[in-house]
């Protein structure tokens, strides 16, 4: 009996086994590693990968010796129109976070044409450089990319600029310097969306992107951020900001230009150091005219940030430019040293900001003042530190001070028992980088970026 049935079970088996290696088959990615250490290695990659593929650089300098045409017809070094998914992004990263690969225009050519061109979806660009392009990076097209520890400096424009669409991308732990060595009225760090002159050619929807933790400066020659109009719900928050090397050129007079709507700023810090050419910390500017009111010059929320203005404590927190703003918010800023905030008139109407959180906000206003990273009457200077940090706040009694390295590892702590209203934090023993400063007490608590030299 057991001969006539064991063909039978063993069909079953056979059966079974089969149907599991297909069905297995059918849900399986076969991704694919590219490591590379050559041109055409990357270019090659970049031009077939797939959902969930990774391109691995390894340390050293990589300098196209020509351009190449990206999706949407203009010439750059490093292009890609693939596309991964939301499970499996297309990963492009350097083999070492701390020994970044830099991808750059050769000398020889340098400031002719981007350097990387993304057109695709969901692509995570990290650990690496990229300098000497007429601009660092371009999202065309691009919607959920992450750039992470990616640092731009040394371009001829701006260093990254999300255009065409490019919608829910977010820029983390990455640095920009030196940009707009040709043009300077064109050198902004960061630029989110497209002037509306250009709207016929790029989508100028570009909207839910985030830049968190990034240190923008110096020699920013336009300013930091400028988030036209056609946008909306567009976050920066943690970042840090110097002033240094703002020309004034094209009317570049600000660290931040917000033209679009439903801009949330928050948390950031903003280091004048001393430059001259900045005539406002932000400026609102509604660019509607008599053939244009597509999202422009409304409710935009800037909150909780820190000014560290040394002598030039005359410069206004923000300004209103072109058309009547409506619903504009600024409120729980920091002055240092503390000074009026100055409203400045509108050029073409006075026109005031409110001062207090819109139900509309970001973070729900009934948590503003009770134990959100929001909310905190601290503030500290100078940042960059050199030695000495002083902490500013209006109940510094039981503070704990503690600071985390970007690998997230503990290298200060302090209990502080003071009843001053400042009080100083010795750091000198921390090695020059970036730190998480971590702030906690009586009056609340907060978690910023501060850069040791």
């Amino acid at each position: 009996m057991l001969i006539t049935t064991l063909p039978t079970s063993l069909k079953s088996v056979k059966a079974t086994f089969l149907m599991l290696i297909c069905l297995s088959t059918a849900s399986l990615s076969y991704a694919t590693v590219y490591n590379c250490s050559t041109v055409n290695c990357i270019r090659d990659a970049m031009a077939i990968a797939n959902p969930g593929d990774e391109i691995i650089i390894a340390p050293g300098t990589y300098e196209p010796s020509g351009k190449i045409e990206d999706a949407i017809g203009k010439f750059v070094r490093f292009t890609s129109d693939r596309s991964g998914s939301a499970t499996n992004p297309i990963i492009i990263r350097g083999s070492s976070s701390t020994n970044r690969p830099l991808l750059q225009c050769p000398d020889n050519d340098i400031y002719d044409g981007a350097v990387i061109s993304i057109t695709g979806d969901h692509w995570i660009i990290r650990d690496i450089q990229v300098a000497q392009g007429s601009k660092g990076i371009m999202l065309d097209t691009a919607n959920y990319c992450t750039l992470f520890n990616v640092d731009v400096q040394d371009v001829a424009e701006e260093a990254i600029h999300i255009r065409s669409g490019s919608s829910h991308n977010t820029i983390e732990n990455c640095s920009v310097s030196n940009t707009g060595v040709q043009s300077p009225g064109f050198g902004e760090g960061i630029y989110i969306g497209s002037d509306r002159g250009q709207h016929g050619t790029y989508d100028p929807n570009c909207n839910n992107n985030t830049v968190t933790n990034c240190i923008l400066g110096p020699n920013i020659r336009a300013e930091h951020f400028d988030i036209k109009e056609g946008t909306e719900y567009n976050v920066v928050k943690d970042c840090v900001m110097d002033g240094t090397g703002i020309t004034g050129a094209n009317f570049s007079d600000s660290f931040m230009d917000i033209k679009g709507i439903y801009a949330f700023v928050y948390n950031n810090t903003f280091n004048v150091n001393g430059e001259t050419n900045i005539n406002s910390i932000i400026d609102f500017n509604n660019r509607t005219t008599s053939s244009y009111t597509y999202k422009t010059g409304y409710r935009n929320a800037f909150f909780n940030n820190t000014f560290n203005l040394g002598t030039l404590d005359y410069i206004p927190t923000a300004t209103s430019r072109g058309a009547v703003s409506t619903e504009i918010h600024v409120w729980d800023n920091i002055r240092n040293p503390d000074s009026p905030w100055i409203k400045t008139s509108n050029t073409a109407a006075s026109t005031d900001a409110f001062e207090f959180c819109p139900s509309w906000n970001i973070v729900t206003c009934s948590t503003l003042g009770t134990d959100t990273v929001e909310t905190l009457r601290f503030s500290f200077y100078p940042n960059p530190v050199k030695n000495e940090l002083q902490i500013v706040g209006d109940n510094l009694n039981d503070l704990s001070v503690t600071i985390y390295n970007i690998e997230g590892r503990l290298v200060f702590e302090k209990q502080l028992i003071v009843s001053e209203e400042t009080t100083r934090v010795d750091l000198s023993q921390l090695g020059a980088g970036v730190y998480i400063l971590n702030l906690a007490g009586t009056s609340g608590h907060m978690t910023k970026m501060v850069i040791k030299e």
